[in-house]
């Protein structure tokens, strides 16, 4: 598996947990550009979620 392929699947299994769902065939034809983009908004709202909870 290369690179790309491992960001992928990274990027699909936090998806996936984050949303309680599989997302396989939902992002099939997504480029990996745009899966990051996706998994780094939703880390950014998942740390945000967790600052506001503490406060």
């Amino acid at each position: 598996m290369n690179n790309e392929q491992t960001r992928i699947g990274n990027a699909m299994t936090y998806l996936a947990q984050a949303l309680g769902t599989n997302l396989m065939g939902l992002v099939h034809g997504n480029s990996a550009a745009h899966l990051a983009r996706m998994d780094e908004a939703l880390r950014l709202r998942e740390i945000a979620r967790k600052q506001n909870y503490n406060r």
